[in-house]
C-alpha cells in the first residue's frame, strides 16, 4: 500500500486519537500508541527518500510480481477479484 501522504498522515493521527494512551490490539503489550515528529517526517518524505530504494530492491527479485496499491478503492477492487473459499 502506498497511499498519498495526506492519507497516511490522516490515518496516523486518527489512529493516535483512537488509541490515546492505550495499546492497539495488533501491538505488543505495554506499547501504547504514540506519534512523534520523526515518524511524521518519515511519512512525509517516504516517496522521495525510501520508496525509490525499496522499488530497486524489489526489482532484483524479477520473478516476484509487485503490485502497488495507492488507494482503499484499488485495494477493495483487488480483493473483490480474489476467489475466497468459504
Amino acid at each position: 500500500m502506498r497511499p498519498p501522504r495526506w492519507v497516511s498522515l490522516r490515518g496516523v493521527v486518527f489512529r493516535w486519537f483512537a488509541y490515546w494512551k492505550k495499546t492497539r490490539p495488533d501491538m505488543a503489550d505495554e506499547c501504547p500508541e504514540r506519534i512523534d515528529l520523526d515518524f511524521l517526517r518519515y511519512i512525509w518524505n517516504f516517496e522521495r527518500r525510501d520508496a525509490v530504494e525499496i522499488e530497486a530492491q524489489l526489482a532484483s527479485y524479477a520473478e516476484l510480481p509487485v503490485l502497488v496499491l495507492k488507494s482503499y478503492k484499488e485495494t477493495a477492487s483487488l480483493l473483490a477479484k480474489i476467489p475466497w473459499d468459504d
